[in-house]
């Protein structure tokens, strides 16, 4: 806040502006990184209701889907309509579905020619299966056992906490699902989060 107070002021030489600027990017990346750990920290149970997967999914699209056209990203989205409602927290899906979709948005930074994200979703058996697909550089194989480790990250300094595939993991694993990756260097990667259908609790008619 001080540093911002002294850029407002705008009476500072080249050599100060530039060291205020850097105070407040910085304190802004501490801060994102303390958010991200508190997350990670927070033990609250979840709190499950009637969730439809791909309105979710749908929602939370929306939410990227102008940045994401800004950044010239093709969006492709295909929702299976045998997809039923399940018994889920709605707000830590979403969560997970926007870290993987910003996963996704990262990947293709720098990438040349044509990119685009496809997000789907499908019944399998009695399992709901959302992915995340990007046409980008892909994840190298060394790479692959170890990216649901927190703080473990492939991204250049200042771009990522390495928390976010950990703790979507965590709350996949905490519908009793599991998130699984599949990535080609070249080919771009595929995000699977896989939940079972669960059905919501009767509750008595008076």
């Amino acid at each position: 806040a001080f540093a911002q107070l002294l850029l407002a002021r705008g009476a500072l030489d080249d050599a100060s502006r530039q060291a205020a600027e850097t105070i407040v990017a910085e304190a802004k990346r501490a801060a994102r990184i303390v958010g991200s750990l508190l997350t990670f920290a927070r033990q609250t149970p979840t709190e499950r209701s009637r969730t439809d997967v791909n309105e979710l999914l749908g929602q939370t699209v929306e939410l990227r889907r102008i940045a994401l056209g800004d950044s010239g990203i093709a969006l492709e989205v295909d929702l299976d309509p045998r997809v039923p409602v399940t018994w889920a927290d709605a707000g830590q899906l979403q969560q997970v579905f926007l870290n993987l979709i910003a996963n996704a948005e990262q990947a293709l930074g720098g990438v040349d020619g044509p990119h685009g994200i496809r997000v789907h979703s499908r019944r399998q058996g009695e399992t709901i299966v959302i992915g995340v697909r990007d046409s980008g550089r892909g994840i190298a194989s060394e790479h692959l056992p170890h990216i649901f480790n927190p703080f473990y990250t492939t991204k250049p300094r200042g771009v990522g906490t390495g928390l976010g595939l950990s703790i979507s993991d965590g709350i996949v694993r905490g519908h009793d699902g599991s998130l699984r990756v599949h990535s080609e260097l070249g080919r771009g990667t595929l995000f699977e989060v896989l939940l079972p259908i669960v059905s919501p609790p009767v509750t008595d008619s008076v």
